[in-house]
């Protein structure tokens, strides 16, 4: 967060491959950005995750909002932990806090981790909380503080297809979404029943009676890995049909429901999309906020409860919901969570020049494998992102490099099974070595971020006279080193890059003495195990 008069508000996101929580965030900055107009270009809007371990950047900004979801609770998940964690030290620091349109999820006065959450909402940093669902039990059983407004908002994925430019997109025939979620979810939220088969011959039951009725199908999913194994599954029982890719970012998730004229879903936020979009569609209530999301837009008939889920009821219900057709919010209701936004930034939102500090993080923030994108993939070591890092103020870059099958130099975060995941590549023994070089470079991460060789890196960095870069190479094979290391330092020389401006990181006392062969005098990162070879840890396991 490079210093600036500009005023600095700290959205905190959920961030997980389950891209309804995406979908929240992304609404709330587009609504931020709707309250704040003309003079938008007097703030800046920094995002953040709840998982970050920064935590005392709070300190440098003027005001946070929590982008949403369901966040006050305390049993599933450790949400009440990392929130009550933030309001204490935006407190610690008078840096005024709003939760947005949030989800209220029980209160136990006898559990520690309920108490911890309580006290932290009633913080005099806390001015505003808007609640999506259960209101009644966050006045009654959570806040004591009478200076906080509290009011009813809407959740922010309301404004989906403003947020992201996608509208209903349907298809020349009917196709009716099922959105599959992990198989134990129900089982996890209390109801046994819905086990791994339950939900199998549901799914199955569910497909073969669309097609009875001369209807297509599809399935999908919100993006969770583990939602798409249990979608999988649920394919191969079947014995047939479609699913859908896994979605590699928000906007493919909402473009994925746009297509579909019907859709029965688990995932609250599949089905708040597809309301947003006009879409018609079914929930299955494995938790009581699907309930009361159905109440809040009037359609309670469409979330069917645990007694009612079977594959005959949630046809029949879809059937008289695509007849109804779509229903719309009035206009009070749909600006109820943006209005409580603009309310808290107007009052609120202000450079607290008393409390800030001229601190310019760019000088010591290092932006690993070049950077991610859209604050949530990771270790691409991309290229093309050398440009956004830079804009974001951060000069200083760190590379892995390591070599291919035949011998070649790339930019990549070693050849392990999670690396060919990214790169749609089903994993096996024989690419334990990598890859070649050209094959390697016809791939994208996720479809959408191209591969580099280290020369493509050089390249930039030669292109880019700002950027550092430490350079990690891992423990290449020992046979192989003494090459690497010629070459990456023949790289550097021939786009004349000075060495000032490397670091290069290793991991073996050998390799250490070997790159100073090389003739190019950057600073050395290592560090030496305590057991230096097999020989010597196999003596201290002996002697233990």
């Amino acid at each position: 967060m490079k210093n600036s008069r500009k005023i600095k508000i700290l959205l905190v996101r959920h961030m997980n491959k389950n891209y309804g929580d995406t979908i929240i965030a992304d609404c709330t900055e587009y609504l931020i950005k709707k309250a704040l107009g003309k003079k938008a270009d007097q703030y800046t809007i920094i995002n953040y995750a709840y998982t970050s371990d920064d935590i005392e950047q709070i300190k440098y900004v003027d005001a946070v909002v929590f982008a949403g979801g369901g966040l006050i609770k305390f049993k599933a998940e450790d949400f009440y932990k990392r929130v009550a964690e933030m309001i204490e030290t935006a407190q610690k620091y008078n840096v005024p806090v709003f939760l947005n349109a949030v989800g209220v999820e029980g209160h136990d006065e006898a559990d520690e981790r309920c108490l911890m959450i309580s006290d932290a909402l009633n913080k005099p940093c806390v001015k505003g909380i808007s609640v999506r669902d259960d209101i009644d039990l966050l006045k009654d059983s959570y806040i004591k503080n009478p200076d906080i407004r509290i009011r009813n908002g809407i959740d922010p994925a309301v404004w989906t297809p403003q947020a992201y430019g996608i509208t209903r997109r349907p298809q020349d025939e009917e196709c009716i979404g099922l959105g599959i979620a992990r198989e134990m979810l129900f089982a996890d939220y209390d109801l046994p029943q819905f086990d791994r088969q339950f939900m199998l011959d549901f799914w199955k039951d569910t497909a073969l009676a669309l097609e009875a009725k001369g209807l297509k199908w599809k399935l999908f999913t919100n993006g969770l890995d583990s939602d798409e194994c249990f979608a999988d599954d649920v394919l191969e029982y079947i014995g047939h049909g479609e699913k859908l890719a896994q979605p590699n970012n928000a906007a493919t998730l909402v473009k994925n429901i746009s297509y579909f004229t019907g859709m029965i879903a688990t995932r609250m936020h599949s089905n708040i999309v597809a309301f947003s979009l006009g879409i018609p569609s079914i929930g299955l209530v494995w938790n009581d906020k699907l309930k009361m999301w159905g109440e809040n837009i009037g359609c309670s008939e469409r979330f069917l409860e645990s007694k009612d889920i079977s594959a005959e009821n949630a046809i029949s219900a879809l059937e008289l919901a695509m007849k109804q057709g779509s229903r719309k919010l009035g206009f009070f209701k749909k600006r109820s969570s943006y209005r409580e936004l603009k309310k808290f930034l107007k009052a609120n939102a202000a450079v607290r020049s008393e409390n800030a500090e001229n601190i310019d993080f760019s000088e010591n923030i290092l932006a690993a494998a070049l950077g991610g994108v859209e604050y949530r993939y990771k270790l691409l070591n991309c290229v093309q992102q050398i440009g956004s890092t830079l804009s974001k103020g951060v000069k200083n870059v760190e590379v892995d490099v390591r070599v291919t099958s035949d011998g070649k130099l790339v930019c990549v975060n070693g050849w392990s099974k999670d690396t060919f995941k990214k790169l749609g590549i089903e994993y096996n023994k024989s690419l334990s070595k990598g890859m070649t070089l050209d094959d390697f470079l016809t791939l994208d991460y996720h479809d959408r971020f191209p591969t580099a060789s280290f020369k493509d890196f050089v390249f930039a960095m030669s292109e880019h006279s700002r950027i550092n870069a430490v350079i990690d190479v891992g423990m290449p094979p020992k046979l192989a080193v003494g090459d690497m290391f010629a070459e990456i330092s023949k790289s550097f020389r021939h786009f004349s890059i000075a060495p000032e401006r490397i670091i290069i990181r290793l991991q073996r006392e050998e390799d250490v003495a070997l790159w100073k062969e090389q003739d190019f005098d950057c600073r050395i990162a290592y560090f030496f195990p305590d057991i230096e070879d097999d020989t010597q840890r196999a003596e201290k396991y002996a002697q233990v």
